[in-house]
């Protein structure tokens, strides 16, 4: 027998044994990428306008949504409802407040800085006889802190919180330097005016006594020359305010020595001066006037004295 004719191979038998020629990019001429190049600059701005109105339309709607809100009253009711919710949640898991820790309080009553810290309106407790908590979140820091250094003692006060149930408050306090006396009412004041305390006055026996309705606001200039001069300092007993208008000093011996209205500073280099040559305030002396710009007149205490 003739052998027979092999079969040709089709369909997927053809494909497997055939190999197709790889399809090749055609490239582009320059007009052509010009076009597109141009297209993609024209679809740009048209992207970009809308992109800003999007923009613009979300914003209208924010806004519009806050004025809502404000007009309405929500914003207020709406942050209070979140810092509620927020301050349950963090208390329910033990974030508490339970200790405070205040240092730095020498002659500040304690008490007074835990009542600031939680007054009784901003306790919360549930139901009768259940212990009050009170959210250590619900503390403002720099509410805190400006309630505080209302306190006549409190010159400064720094305050952080320590988790998870504790705040750490430190005191700087004011250093009193005279006592401020208005008729029976004496209150300890500081070297820049301000009022510190009338129930601790007994506590400093030697400071000296201010003297006149507006003395506190024009302590500080007067205190400043004092202190340059320790000596004469030490020796000061009243700082008296005359006519709202200048001072006079009291010494501890009883000499007064009266400054003027201006020129303080030339007058108070001309008393240093008198008592470095001739030692005027050790003297018998009943005082000392430093008012005339050109001389410094001198009373003696009693006739005969120099």
């Amino acid at each position: 027998m003739p052998p027979m004719p092999a079969k040709k191979k089709t369909g997927k038998a053809a494909a497997k044994g055939q190999k197709h020629p790889k399809k090749q990019k055609r490239r582009l001429s320059y007009i052509e990428k010009s076009e597109r190049v141009a297209k993609e600059r024209r679809r740009r701005p048209v992207m970009r306008r809308i992109v800003a109105g999007v923009r613009i339309l979300v914003i209208l709607v924010c806004a519009g949504g806050v004025f809502w809100l404000e007009k309405t009253g929500q914003v207020e009711a709406t942050q209070r409802r979140i810092l509620v919710s927020f301050y349950d949640t963090t208390s329910k898991v033990g974030l508490n407040l339970e200790n405070v820790y205040i240092e730095g309080a020498e002659h500040l009553d304690e008490q007074k800085v835990l009542d600031v810290v939680m007054p009784p309106e901003r306790k919360t407790g549930a139901g009768s006889g259940a212990s009050e908590v009170y959210p250590i979140f619900a503390v403002s820091i720099p509410e805190l802190k400006t309630r505080l250094e209302e306190l006549g003692w409190v010159e400064k006060a720094d305050i952080s919180r320590e988790l998870p149930n504790a705040l750490h408050i430190k005191i700087r306090e004011r250093k009193p330097v005279a006592i401020w006396q208005q008729g029976q009412v004496l209150t300890l004041v500081d070297k820049s005016g301000v009022l510190i305390s009338r129930e601790d006055v007994s506590l400093f026996p030697k400071l000296p006594i201010l003297v006149g309705e507006d003395a506190p606001a024009h302590l500080q200039p007067i205190y400043a020359l004092l202190e340059k001069n320790p000596e004469i300092k030490a020796r000061v007993e009243a700082m008296i305010r005359v006519g709202e208008r200048r001072w006079n000093l009291r010494l501890q011996n009883g000499v007064e020595i009266r400054l003027p209205e201006q020129d303080i500073e030339k007058a108070w280099a001309a008393l240093l001066a008198l008592q470095q040559e001739k030692r005027v305030l050790d003297r018998e002396v009943k005082w000392i006037d430093l008012r005339d710009k050109d001389r410094v007149y001198v009373q003696p205490s009693s006739v005969g004295s120099q």
